[in-house]
């Protein structure tokens, strides 16, 4: 199971675990019933889609959320395997506070390590929960002509209001459209680089 995003609610002090697994793992009544009868886990609403399951499982505040409170660091992936063991991909500008979660979790008797520390020049500007709010657009026919899907729907299967619906599609498409048309525009310097140069005077001058 992967954990795609992840919203702390402090007044309630519940967390909101926005998750995806493969299809592969067994009948989806089987996993939801697996997932409800964990201790931490308050509720649990998922869907099963042709090559997978995505949902939402509420649960109380968990030790790994305690352990980031004030550390300068996110959360990038967070997959739970079936020993119950955790494996997080967490972003920080040095490893300081990775220590400091490492100690902290260790504090709260948990077997925390870090595995592998990797420095990162350039971070996919898409997040994991904007490109599955996408995906699930895409598959329900969000971008079709006409939609299949109506934005409420999709609102509603994301677990997100229309509104933060409507945001996060709108940051996603910016960053996947400007991506694409650098793609276009480094492929078209590779294939015609002396009529590309012809065509712009400011790479005729470089």
């Amino acid at each position: 199971m992967t954990v795609l995003g992840c919203v702390f609610d402090k007044r309630r002090n519940e967390v909101l675990n926005w998750i995806e697994v493969p299809a592969s793992s067994g009948s989806l009544t089987d996993f939801v019933e697996e997932v409800r009868r964990s201790r931490q886990v308050l509720d649990a609403d998922v869907v099963r889609l042709k090559s997978r399951m995505l949902g939402v499982v509420k649960n109380q505040r968990c030790p790994i959320w305690a352990a980031l409170e004030g550390l300068p660091c996110i959360i990038r992936t967070h997959t739970v395997r079936p020993d119950g063991s955790a494996e997080l991909i967490v972003l920080a500008d040095s490893t300081a506070p990775l220590k400091r979660l490492t100690d902290r979790l260790r504090s709260q008797r948990l077997n925390a390590r870090i595995q592998k520390i990797t420095r990162v020049h350039n971070v996919d500007s898409v997040t994991d929960g904007q490109r599955r709010v996408v995906r699930l657009a895409l598959e329900h026919g969000y971008f079709d002509y006409p939609r299949r899907i109506r934005q409420r729907q999709l609102s509603a299967l994301c677990g997100l209001s229309s509104s933060t619906l409507t945001e996060t599609l709108r940051r996603a498409e910016k960053h996947i459209v400007s991506r694409y048309l650098e793609g276009e525009e480094t492929l078209a310097l590779k294939a015609h680089p002396r009529s590309a140069r012809a065509r712009d005077p400011e790479l005729a001058r470089g």
